[in-house]
């Protein structure tokens, strides 16, 4: 598709990746980082800094408190952090919900853990979630609830009804909650991203996966992060360490 789409001169949205630069201020702060020496190994969690910033940015956004040491860690991109979140807590045999259309690592990193992807088609034209649906398909086997908001490929929104909706079954069921916030600073026509972590009880279940990449339109760098509590933090980082040990 990428291919096709430079050959014809065609507007590319096979990707999720701009068609324009960097802003130049982020390439000198990356330009002056690599002339510092910041060129070795991070600690495994990343930057205390960065993690702290990202505290203070759920705290100033969504009134969300996060603490950097065993609340917050980088990534390699959002991918790798859907990835481990969902390693970390399913088992073989576990159901998780997927509203489709949706991302496509979302079931095969759900299959590789060796549960069951339950895919729920979104109601068109609006791409709505029927929640009597979801609560038609939740038993004893359902493990997770992925939700992604702003939605990849349509844009939908979740509204405050629809994260209400989501709290309660949750809570109700005992589920957790992988909510995917990529595209979080990426809205429209004064629309407000409403994060899982506004909302006590669903921050008490969710892992909260975001990305530099989408934000600062720097794909390549595959940064990202994961936000959870301290007790599903700690299950998050046993696979990070394994996947991090294995790239380097």
């Amino acid at each position: 598709m990428s291919n096709l789409a430079h050959k014809n001169d065609a507007l590319n949205l096979s990707q999720g990746f701009p068609s324009f630069p960097v802003d130049t201020i982020l390439k000198d702060y990356h330009t002056a980082a690599i002339k510092n020496n910041y060129n070795q190994y991070a600690p495994m969690a990343g930057v205390t800094f960065l993690r702290e910033s990202i505290s203070l940015k759920m705290l100033k956004l969504h009134q969300a408190n996060y603490h950097p040491g065993n609340e917050i860690c980088i990534t390699a991109g959002a991918t790798q952090a859907i990835f481990t979140a969902i390693q970390a807590i399913i088992h073989s045999g576990d159901e998780v919900i997927v509203f489709t259309p949706a991302y496509d690592s979302y079931v095969p990193a759900i299959q590789m853990a060796g549960g069951i992807a339950v895919e729920i088609p979104m109601k068109l034209p609006d791409f709505n979630i029927d929640w009597q649906k979801v609560i038609d398909h939740i038993n004893d086997k359902t493990a997770m609830i992925m939700i992604n908001s702003p939605h990849n490929p349509s844009g939908k929104m979740l509204n405050h009804d629809d994260m209400k909706q989501l709290e309660r079954l949750a809570v109700q069921h005992n589920l957790i909650v992988l909510s995917d916030e990529v595209y979080e600073h990426i809205t429209f026509d004064n629309n407000a991203h409403l994060s899982a972590a506004r909302y006590p009880e669903l921050k008490k279940r969710s892992f909260i996966t975001a990305s530099f990449g989408k934000t600062f339109h720097v794909t390549g760098w595959k940064t990202g992060y994961c936000l959870a509590p301290a007790y599903l933090m700690k299950e998050f980082y046993k696979v990070h360490q394994y996947l991090v040990f294995s790239i380097n």
